[in-house]
């Protein structure tokens, strides 16, 4: 399935417009904003394919915002694909973004949302998720680079798609290979 509509709600102006300009420059049409109300609106208007939200939107409502505003995304729409982010990814937001309906729930870094956008295109996550079968984010990454890896046909020629060093993409493949 190819992501063309994708809609970001974070209250950190230099992350939206980095992920914003970074999704547009990959062909994706981008809903951005830092109001879990005006990102409710965009998602009923346009029906975006995914949704980046982060889960601590509001300094003083805390992680409930972002939380309500998954919830509140997952009851309007079972189909759409959520990614709950977060700078400090601590085990209790995770669980709590899985609880609030959120398919995958990541640090912000975006090599890794980079990843997940492969995996999306690829139609290896669109399933409906069974909770005891949740891939992991390394799991993912190691993923990713086997395909780039078998795509470009070498370590070198993968690297540079990668923008990655050959050495590192050679130790993170060593690491666990996917079987």
């Amino acid at each position: 399935m190819k992501v063309g509509v994708v809609l970001i709600v974070d209250d950190e102006q230099l992350v939206l417009r980095s992920l914003e300009r970074h999704l547009r420059n990959a062909g994706r049409t981008v809903l951005a904003t830092t109001s879990a109300f005006q990102a409710r609106k965009l998602s009923q208007l346009h029906r975006p394919e995914l949704a980046i939200v982060d889960l601590l939107l509001d300094p003083l409502g805390g992680v409930s915002t972002g939380i309500r505003l998954i919830e509140a995304l997952r009851k309007d729409r079972t189909d759409l694909f959520i990614v709950a982010q977060s700078g400090v990814a601590t085990a209790e937001l995770v669980t709590f973004a899985y609880e609030a309906g959120a398919n995958v729930a990541m640090k912000k870094e975006l090599c890794e949302l980079e990843a997940l956008f492969a995996r999306v295109e690829l139609g290896t996550t669109l399933r409906p998720m069974n909770p005891e079968r949740i891939a992991t984010l390394d799991c993912v990454k190691r993923e990713h680079l086997q395909h780039a890896l078998n795509a470009f046909g070498s370590t070198r020629a993968a690297a540079r798609a990668l923008h990655m060093h050959r050495s590192t993409l050679q130790r993170q493949l060593k690491k666990d290979p996917v079987s």
